[in-house]
């Protein structure tokens, strides 16, 4: 092992030394061969600034044996072509075998673009190419920077890595279809892909999308749960304020009440990352979540405690599930807007994790939130998604109203059915006609027959479609919803 991977694991300024890319490609022009492979390894060191070395070793695989290697090669932004350095065929052959190597004058490296270099060789099979790339640092909230999350970060004593924005590719004919990854690390650090799982030395890791490719380095704790045949996965970064055990019992907890309501066909394995958030960001508690892929969501950790982080954990998962079952037009986009934010609510009452009392005053702050948002002054809930471009009072009443208008349709549906129906059997029923259909579903398609439920076609011309304000009186508005619980 080199020895700068011995260094301690508790600096705080992380340097990602060197890592290494071997791309099998074929000779310009030629497109890729079938049976090509990407293989990209990453050796992180706590040493130094927060700084990425990348060394990409591409293999001719056309068979005519000719041993020559003529590639272009598109380098991430921000990478000059003068730092870019090249060496011969013999160090593809290994992770190691290019460390340290210095300029190699068999290889030829041709700046045609400041993002583009043309490498050739004309002895060989093969050549390595290493380049730096410099990390941003995290001093900002991570939803605002471009790209996310799909965008590379530094933070203190961990790294944040997306293939999107520090892996160079071969750019000659048709991209490889897949790759593979290995990755070094510190003594006590651990790495971990976001959607694909551990990451080692000696184990390759098969990447299917490298713009989607999002791994985590530092010491990290990695917590599987395996129940009802999916497995929940929780990736912590960083001393959190909560036990870490505890967060998994609820997670776990909240998967398997949406099984239990009908939900379970549509759930799939998931994985939670959460990430303490370094500096002075870490004192708010609400800082960002993402969803990256299809099953991972990372949430960025500030101060709040464990009912903060269940909150917003449910309204994740809720979000998440909802993206996975239903997509909706534009003019019922209310829908997917307002439901995550009632439905955690929902959730965590069920499972007893907000009393009653706390659920009182939840409802009541959703409720004083969105009435600003309702009446003549403002856009219906279904003209707010339509609107091109969305303007601000369409966005408002999206993300504050929308939630209003969920609630106020979860009493009626209580009231009409007798308690019998929520707002749950809605979106279970808009999943079951969304199921293998590919046409987005109108408002129309959301609610359920006038038979099953009872008529809400006068609350859906009131408060749908029109611009009705919702009673003053809230305390009678949660008597009719708690007297159907």
């Amino acid at each position: 092992m080199p020895a700068q991977l011995r260094a301690p694991a508790a600096s705080v300024s992380v340097w990602l030394a060197t890592a290494l890319v071997v791309l099998a490609a074929a000779v310009v022009p030629p497109a890729h061969a079938a049976g090509e492979s990407v293989s990209y390894h990453i050796v992180v060191s706590p040493e130094g600034g927060p700084e990425l070395y990348v060394h990409m070793a591409v293999a001719k695989s056309d068979e005519s044996g000719a041993p020559a290697v003529s590639v272009h090669i598109q380098l991430p932004e921000g990478v000059a072509p003068e730092s870019v350095i090249a060496s011969g065929s013999e160090a593809a052959g290994g992770a190691r075998g290019v460390e340290g190597r210095e300029r190699d004058d068999a290889v030829r490296i041709t700046p045609v673009s400041p993002r583009i270099v043309h490498v050739s060789s004309d002895a060989g099979s093969s050549v390595a190419v290493r380049y730096p790339v410099r990390l941003r640092g995290g001093l900002q909230n991570p939803a605002t920077q471009s790209g996310a999350p799909y965008t590379s970060v530094h933070l203190g004593d961990f790294v944040y890595v997306a293939g999107r924005d520090t892996l160079a590719r071969v750019v000659d004919g048709a991209p490889a279809s897949s790759a593979h990854l290995t990755v070094s690390v510190p003594a006590g650090w651990r790495a971990f892909a976001l959607n694909l799982g551990p990451v080692s030395p000696e184990r390759p890791l098969a990447v299917e999308n490298l713009d989607e490719l999002v791994f985590l380095a530092g010491p990290l704790s990695v917590n599987v749960q395996e129940s009802d045949g999916r497995r929940l996965t929780m990736v912590t970064a960083g001393p959190m304020p909560w036990q870490a055990r505890d967060a998994v019992q609820s997670a776990r907890a909240m998967i398997t009440s949406l099984a239990d309501k009908g939900f379970g066909r549509f759930l799939t394995d998931v994985t939670l990352v959460h990430i303490r958030y370094p500096g002075a960001l870490r004192l708010s508690p609400v800082i960002a979540s993402h969803t990256v892929g299809d099953g991972t969501l990372v949430q960025w950790i500030g101060t709040g405690g464990l009912d903060w982080w269940r909150k917003h954990a449910a309204r994740d998962l809720i979000a998440w599930l909802l993206q996975r079952t239903v997509t909706v037009a534009p003019e019922a986009a209310w829908f997917t807007a307002g439901l995550p934010e009632y439905a955690a609510l929902l959730l965590l009452h069920h499972l007893d994790y907000v009393s009653d009392h706390d659920m009182y005053h939840a409802l009541h702050t959703l409720y004083a939130t969105g009435v600003h948002y309702t009446g003549p002054g403002w856009p219906s809930p279904a003209s707010a998604g339509v609107a091109s471009p969305p303007s601000h009072a369409a966005q408002r009443v999206l993300q504050f109203g929308a939630p209003l208008v969920v609630f106020l349709l979860d009493v009626e549906l209580r009231a009409a059915s007798g308690g019998a129906a929520s707002i749950l059997d809605v979106w279970l029923h808009a999943a079951q006609t969304q199921d293998g259909a590919h046409a987005p579903l109108h408002t129309a398609a959301l609610l359920p027959p006038p038979g099953k439920f009872g008529d809400l076609s006068a609350f859906a011309e009131n408060f749908l479609f029109g611009d009705r304000i919702p009673p003053s009186d809230f305390d009678g508005v949660y008597r009719r919803w708690l007297g159907t619980q």
